[in-house]
């Protein structure tokens, strides 16, 4: 026989007999029911948890504090030690998801939508595969970044960051990073991997430095007792337009070919060229030059030779012929040697012919 009780404190309700449940119900339907194992059900007459909510439609259940300045907090705990917790922290305006049922330390999401791992010893977001029989490239963990905005009517933008297996069970795992969405989902084409050995590899284009004087640093290595700097931080490739000059002037020439390509490196400047004319023309000035360097040569020291020339078909009789760089300027000297002597000379300004050819390959500091 079933009864319903009241004492001066209590209300008792109480299906009595094996396997009868408590119902509760309105108009003749059921609204809520306590089986006879102790599960609570509401909107479902065969709740399979201790509490077991369902709806036709959009289910909810809602916790208040009933005014501002309290929390609110679901709270676990397992054989009556406390387990971690879900809820709302008043003071920092933060929901909270943690083993500690506060808003100090583990998951924080607040008003704006921002996720924070608060911990004053270092917080630490851990994907782990329980998987013993891991072989190499199997994934690890994956974070994804998506915009939804399809507004105009092609897919989300995706990037993100793949931890993979490197070597089998037990082997390290190595980092790739995309930026392209196909790639992420099809699962190659990494923008960058970063393997098991620290090895960094731009896998589909190059290292990019936004801010000039930045580049790689070498202060690892051993230095020389003078060093100024360990960071390269420069290189270029080109072409540049080499041109006879003198001094003083010059008018008429003609070419057949005029052609340069340089390398920079850092300071180090590599030049390679070749020149052919069709025209001497006229020179004025007490030295010729060969000029249009795309950088210009440093200061000091003085008087250095950037290397050395091939010719053909000069007006005068040379043994050998050499650049003398013009410190603070982007041009040479043409400098000669026809004769053995203790000094060096250095071309006329007759000293060419209307099919002169020279070549030559410069290195100078910047």
């Amino acid at each position: 026989m079933s009864t319903l009780k009241s004492s001066a404190e209590d209300l008792t309700l109480n299906a009595d007999g094996s396997g009868n449940d408590v119902i509760i119900q309105s108009n003749a339907s059921t609204k809520a029911i306590v089986t006879a194992e102790g599960n609570v059900g509401i909107g479902t007459t065969s709740p399979t948890y201790p509490l077991h909510i369902k709806s036709s439609a959009t289910t909810t259940a809602n916790f208040d504090a009933g005014s501002d300045g309290y929390d609110v907090q679901l709270r676990f705990e397992q054989n009556g030690t406390f387990v971690g917790a879900v809820g709302f922290d008043d003071s920092k305006d933060v929901v909270y998801l943690n083993r500690y049922g506060n808003a100090t330390k583990g998951l924080t999401v607040d008003s704006s939508g921002d996720v924070t791992i608060p911990n004053a010893t270092g917080a630490s977001f851990i994907l782990s595969r329980e998987d013993t029989s891991n072989q190499t490239g199997d994934l690890i963990g994956a974070i994804g970044f998506r915009n939804l905005d399809t507004s105009s009517g092609t897919e989300p933008n995706y990037c993100g960051i793949k931890a993979k297996v490197s070597g089998g069970a037990g082997s390290d795992g190595e980092l790739e990073f995309y930026t392209a969405r196909n790639n992420y989902e099809a699962d190659s084409g990494a923008a960058v991997i970063i393997r098991d050995t620290g090895v960094m590899e731009l896998a589909i284009n190059h290292l990019k430095f936004g801010t000039a004087g930045k580049g790689i640093d070498f202060s690892a290595t051993s230095d020389g007792t003078t060093m100024t700097s360990e960071v390269l931080d420069d290189y270029e490739q080109g072409t540049w337009t080499p041109t006879l000059i003198g001094t003083s002037g010059q008018s008429g020439q003609g070419y057949g070919e005029q052609s340069g390509r340089y390398t920079k490196i850092g300071r180090l400047v590599h030049l390679e060229f070749a020149i052919s004319l069709t025209a001497e023309g006229t020179f004025t000035g007490s030295y010729m030059k060969i000029s249009g360097f795309p950088f210009d040569i440093l200061s000091t020291p003085n008087t250095i030779n950037l290397g050395q020339a091939y010719f053909v078909n000069m007006g005068q009789d040379i043994i050998t012929m050499g650049f003398q760089g013009h410190e603070g300027t982007d041009s040479a000297y043409l400098w000669i040697k026809t004769s053995a002597g203790a000094s060096r000379e250095y071309l006329a300004m007759t000293g060419l012919t209307d099919n002169t050819h020279i070549t030559g390959a410069l290195t100078y500091a910047n």
